[in-house]
Parts: C-alpha cells; sequence; structure tokens
C-alpha cells in the first residue's frame, strides 16, 4: 500500500501494508535455505523513479515496517513505490492469515510465576507489532524483568483512542463491528433448482447501498432459511394399576408435526431407597411410543408398563423440529417499495376475468432504472391498505391461489401485468373470479 499520508519530510520508518491489512515477512528458521534469506534484497524500493540500494537507503530486517536512512527521509511529494519479490507463490512463499488478537494502543503485563521468585512486572502499551511473534513496548525498567524465564502475560484491550508515535490508534476492532442480520419473509414457494428467492422487503438487505465504493445490486450475503412453524407440543396423560403404566391418553394432537414418529419419554418411578436400613428401590421407567399424521398426534403405544409407580407418571412429548437450509454467497440484491395511491377493478391477464389495478408512486422508490427490476409473474406484498373484505389472489385459475387475505387488501399478488411512466407504476394483479369487490374502487 502506498505510505503517501505518512510522508511528511521527517518521519522515517514506514509500515508495509496490503488493502489496508498488516504484513510481516518472515523466514522459516527451521528451513536451511530459508533462513539464509537476506529479506532486504527481496524487498524492493523505488523512491521517484530510482531504485534504492538495501542496508544504505534503507534498513530491512522483516516483520511489518522499513527503515529509511535517517539522512534522507521522504518528502511529501515523493512517490514511493514498494515492493515484495515473493518468487514462486506456494512454493517459494506463502500466505498466511493470522486472527489478529493484540493490536497497537492494546496493555500488556508479564505476570509471576509462582515456582520462580520473579516478581510481576508493571503494564506496558504495545506501540507496534513488528512481526507475528515480537511487538514492541514502551521502554521497561522496572521490576520482574527476566530474559530466560517462560511467564504468563494479559492482554487489556485498547478502551479509547490514543496518539502513539505521531499515529492515531484507533480503539475499533473486529470484535466490535456490528454483525447486521436482516430479516425477510419469504412470499413465493422455491425449490432446489431455483436461482430466485423473493422476499417481503428487500430494503434491509441493502443496508451499505449508499456505502462508499459499493453499487446497487451488489450486496452478497448468506442466507439461513426457516420453515416457518409455531409448533404446540401434544399432551398426554397416563394411568397406572398395580405399578404398572397401563394407559396413555391424548389430551391435546399438538400441531405442525410431520408424518412419522414421534418421541415419548415417561418419567421415572418415586424411588424408596434407604441407605441408614439398607433399603434399595426396585422400579424400572416405562417406555412409548407415538406416531403423527396431518400435523398432530394420532397414536400412543405403551412398549413396556415399568414397575414401581405408585403415582402416576407424566409424560412429555418432544415439539416438532423446526426444517432449515442454508444459502451461500446470494447476490444481486435488488428491490424496492412504493406508496399505492389508487385501487381498482379491471380484467384479468391471461384471459383471467377479474383482477386488482394498484396504482403507485414510485417517486421515492430509488432510479428508473431500478424500477425495470419488477419483472411480469413477480410476487409482491401489499400492506397497510385499509379497504376490501379480504381478497383472495389467484395465479391463471381461480384454482391456482396464491394467497388467502383475510381483511382489507393485505395479501400477496404476483404481478401479472407492469408498467411505469415517469414516477407512476401499474401493477394488474389477478385475484378470484367470485371476490366481492364492492367498494374497491373509492
Amino acid at each position: 500500500d502506498s505510505v503517501k499520508s505518512l510522508q511528511n519530510g521527517v518521519r522515517t520508518r514506514f509500515p508495509l501494508n496490503l488493502n489496508g491489512v498488516s504484513l510481516s515477512f518472515q523466514r522459516d528458521e527451521t528451513d536451511q535455505i530459508s533462513s539464509q534469506i537476506d529479506l532486504d534484497a527481496v524487498l524492493l524500493l523505488f523512491v521517484n523513479g530510482v531504485i534504492q540500494v538495501p542496508k544504505k537507503d534503507y534498513f530491512f530486517e522483516g516483520g511489518t515496517s522499513f527503515n529509511f536512512n535517517f539522512t534522507s527521509p521522504p518528502l511529501p511529494e515523493d512517490v514511493i513505490s514498494i515492493y515484495f519479490y515473493r518468487g514462486t507463490r506456494g512454493v517459494d512463499s506463502a500466505l498466511v492469515n493470522i486472527f489478529e488478537t493484540l493490536k497497537p494502543g492494546d496493555d500488556v503485563q508479564i505476570l509471576k510465576y509462582d515456582p520462580f521468585d520473579v516478581p510481576t512486572q508493571k503494564s506496558r502499551k504495545v506501540f507496534a507489532i513488528t512481526d507475528s511473534e515480537e511487538i514492541e513496548t514502551n521502554i521497561y525498567k522496572k521490576q520482574g524483568i527476566d530474559q530466560l524465564l517462560f511467564r504468563p502475560i494479559t492482554l487489556t484491550k485498547q478502551k479509547k483512542d490514543l496518539v502513539i508515535s505521531q499515529e492515531i490508534q484507533y480503539k475499533v476492532r473486529d470484535a466490535l463491528e456490528p454483525q447486521i442480520m436482516p430479516i425477510g419473509k419469504v412470499i413465493k414457494d422455491f425449490g432446489p433448482t431455483d436461482t430466485e428467492i423473493f422476499l417481503d422487503n428487500a430494503d434491509f438487505f441493502q443496508y451499505e447501498e449508499d456505502a462508499e465504493g459499493s453499487n446497487f445490486g451488489e450486496v452478497v450475503a448468506d442466507a439461513f432459511i426457516v420453515d416457518y412453524l409455531d409448533p404446540r407440543p401434544a399432551q398426554v396423560t397416563s394411568t397406572i394399576s398395580g405399578g404398572v403404566v397401563t394407559g396413555l391418553t391424548i389430551v391435546d394432537s399438538g400441531n405442525d408435526y410431520p408424518d412419522g414418529d414421534v418421541e415419548l419419554k415417561i418419567g421415572a418411578p418415586s424411588r424408596v431407597d434407604n441407605s441408614t436400613y439398607g433399603i434399595v428401590g426396585v422400579g424400572s421407567t416405562a417406555t412409548a411410543t407415538a406416531s403423527a399424521s396431518g400435523g398432530i398426534v394420532t397414536s400412543v403405544t405403551i412398549t413396556s408398563g415399568g414397575y414401581g409407580y405408585n403415582v402416576a407418571p407424566q409424560v412429555i412429548t418432544e415439539v416438532s423440529v423446526t426444517e432449515t437450509d442454508t444459502v451461500s454467497d446470494a447476490s444481486v440484491i435488488v428491490g424496492y417499495s412504493g406508496i399505492i395511491t389508487g385501487i381498482t377493478t379491471t380484467t384479468g391477464a391471461d384471459g383471467h376475468p377479474l383482477a386488482l389495478k394498484f396504482q403507485l408512486d414510485l417517486s421515492k422508490s430509488g432510479s428508473p432504472t431500478i424500477l425495470n427490476s419488477l419483472l411480469e409473474g413477480y410476487p409482491v406484498m401489499v400492506k397497510s391498505t385499509t379497504i376490501g373484505h379480504g381478497i383472495t389472489s389467484v395465479d391463471d385459475s381461480d384454482s391456482a391461489v396464491i394467497g388467502i387475505g383475510t381483511t382489507v387488501c393485505n395479501n400477496i399478488y404476483y404481478a401479472h401485468q407492469f408498467s411505469v411512466e415517469g414516477n407512476t407504476g401499474v401493477i394488474t394483479s389477478n385475484i378470484h373470479s367470485s371476490t366481492d369487490v364492492v367498494a374497491l374502487g373509492s
């Protein structure tokens, strides 16, 4: 990266960064050939087009920074180009990502080690990370100095912005970055081969749209998809006779169960152990199975009545497990919203007898090129209306139901026809031919 912003005619030491991330160049000291590499010679510096001589014009022994000769600090107008000769990638050199824990501005403290009489040091400030295994701190001459013993170290993360060596060290770190997880409801069925997923609102996923360097529609995100359920566990009671569970009764069948087996748990019999008198209780826990069909528990079967029950045990049924799926690298996220300024009825598209026509104000919905991203056949969600009696939206026939509204015109519709003229849009959506349309035109 360029060091232009740091050139002031005085400074001689400069960091080595790539795309804003600190780089540390190191030899592999366990490799005989690597340990002989002269890092000075493979760092190439040009000042105003003139190559600099290592160990004369600049000094570099590896790590995260290099040093110009103190007699020739670069001026603000100098053009400095920095290169590192890495040879064949993956053979002569390897790039390893280090997940940063410590950063300049943090406080570190070397602690005492109990078997040895070496006291804990005072806290010191990290000035720089010279390479992946070495840090630079303020000069320390106090208690606890020992160059031989390995000892524990504690880290206190930076709490406020600081100026270290004429550089601002902000307290920002990855752990403090916001994790924005927008949520949307899927408004159209999709399958394994589909390439599009439609949501009730795409605006939430465009939170970086106005960020510097980003373009509309270029947001890339992973998605966690959850099948919407409102499960209610089934309720089962038990009866006993002679210390054995003899009956199970379904009191509430629950809901949202997938067809198949349902796990049941029956409480264990109470124990009568008494260690004082050497009495050991005898008993075993009853077991049972259940099955579900059509979303409810339909039957329960006792597989073992157990033994030793003096009260009817509690029976617990599992709650149905919500199905989930994931999508990686979803991209080209496009969408917008508009204000409905009029609703009327009209002849439907594709020969259907009845449809709603929505007139939209799109003046605050984005650029004209974005408005045309709504294509015929795409689903749209209409909300916050105040008229109508519950509209059933359909596709190309009354039997192809899309959504059944319960009140007013709020529902999911298909844009069977769509046009834009200036900032005004018109969406035509087929509805059930028997819909009560009295007063919709008002």
